[in-house]
């Protein structure tokens, strides 16, 4: 009972070195985590901007359906990554040649060439392409792109319409 007693008067703890490194390792356990969470928020709202670009795509998609097939044609064009002025690049969109664009810039066509969208203070540019695919058959092509956390992203897709075609005259 003696040696109980020593024992549990003992006044035995920590040390100040072993608190310290104690403190060191919850510190970096914490700034890991800090670190984790910031780059999964980063991602995730990648993951929201590229969303929303998928939706800008779709949204330009559909609103072509409805032009009249007359209308449907650029106001003018400024050759970029796209195009060159004349032609839409095929190799830019995917497609196996260049196709020509169509253009009409004595004015009076609706259909708008360039468009700024904000989402979530991320601004997005939004360009239309149309070219012509072959007889009654003309391509839109919409491509969206944004720069964010320093880096640019392009989101793309295109359609077919025929001059009879659903959604069209």
């Amino acid at each position: 009972m003696t040696t109980l007693r020593k024992r549990l008067s003992t006044e035995d703890g920590f040390s100040l070195m072993e608190s310290v490194m104690a403190m060191v390792i919850v510190i970096i356990l914490f700034v890991s985590v800090a670190v984790s969470l910031q780059v999964i928020m980063r991602h995730q709202r990648d993951v929201r901007l590229r969303q929303q670009a998928a939706a800008l795509v779709i949204q330009e998609l559909e609103a072509t359906r409805i032009v009249p097939w007359d209308d449907l044609e650029m106001i003018s064009t400024v050759p970029d990554d796209f195009n060159d002025g004349v032609n839409l690049l095929g190799a830019a969109v995917d497609l196996p040649a260049d196709e020509p664009l169509v253009v009409d810039v004595t004015g009076g066509v609706t259909y708008q060439d360039v468009a700024l969208e904000t989402y979530d203070g991320q601004s997005f540019d939004v360009s239309r392409y149309v070219s012509e695919a072959g007889t009654d058959l003309r391509r839109i092509v919409v491509v969206v792109s944004w720069t964010s956390n320093g880096t640019d992203y392009t989101d793309l897709a295109s359609t077919l319409l025929a001059v009879n075609g659903t959604g069209t005259q």
